[in-house]
Parts: C-alpha cells; structure tokens; sequence
C-alpha cells in the first residue's frame, strides 16, 4: 500500500501582511486579526491568483525593507531631513527603475507637498515681529 504524501502547509499570515483574497476576485488585503475574515481591503484587483500573490509578495517585501531602512540608509542627502523618509524615496525610486514605470516626484517636491498636506495643528508656527 502507497503511503500518502501530507500536503504541505502554508505558514499562517502574520497581523499587518498583505495577502491575496478571492472576494469577488483577486485582490490585496491587510490582516488585521488571527480570523479569515479579518482583514482590510486594500484594493489593487488582480486577474489571477498567482498575480495577486506576487504582488502581496512585493508589497510585504517592500514593508520588511521600509521598517529596516536603516540597514541601508543611515542617514537622508538632503541635511535637515528624516532619513526615513529617504529611504522610503529610494525605495520608490529603486521600483520605479526596475519596471521602468511611471516616474516619482522628486524628494523635495515630495517634502514640500507633505507640508503643506499638514493639518492646521501641525502646521510650525510663523514667526512674527512685533514693531515697538
């Protein structure tokens, strides 16, 4: 009699990874708890399963890479600035290059645009001068 082969497993997704969902089709989604259905539609709908894996696959690799960014970049070109954010660009930029996709904003602009996205709470206060 011919022993049977257990099918092998996939590690269960972890909370925060993306994972590709059939919800009415393929598409990414966020896990939010340890439940099937718990999860967040991220969106990006996708025309086959193998599709929607691989870009969950990108984008869970693009997370790792951004939440150790300082394993490749120490410190920002732009003095004055958050070396994240820098890295966060580089990322972008290193993606842009290898599809030869769609070109990002420059980091300045990227900068400016934040700022003036803040909320008025968050905003620096202007600096005044009051004339005696």
């Amino acid at each position: 009699m011919a022993r049977r082969t257990k099918p092998v497993e996939k590690p269960r997704p972890q909370v925060g990874e993306f994972v590709a969902r059939d919800i009415g089709g393929w598409c990414i989604a966020r896990v939010t708890g340890p439940g099937w259905w718990d999860f967040k539609f991220f969106g990006c709908a996708c025309a086959t399963q193998e599709g929607a894996e691989k870009l969950a696959a990108l984008m869970n690799a693009a997370r790792d890479l951004a939440e150790h960014h300082h394993l490749y970049k120490g410190n920002s070109m732009y003095r004055g600035t958050d070396p994240k954010d820098w890295a966060l660009w580089c990322i972008v930029s290193a993606v842009h290059s290898a599809i030869d996709g769609p070109r990002p904003e420059m980091f300045h602009e990227f900068l400016q645009r934040r700022d003036e996205e803040r909320c008025e709470g968050c905003k620096p206060t202007p600096i005044t001068c009051e004339a005696a």
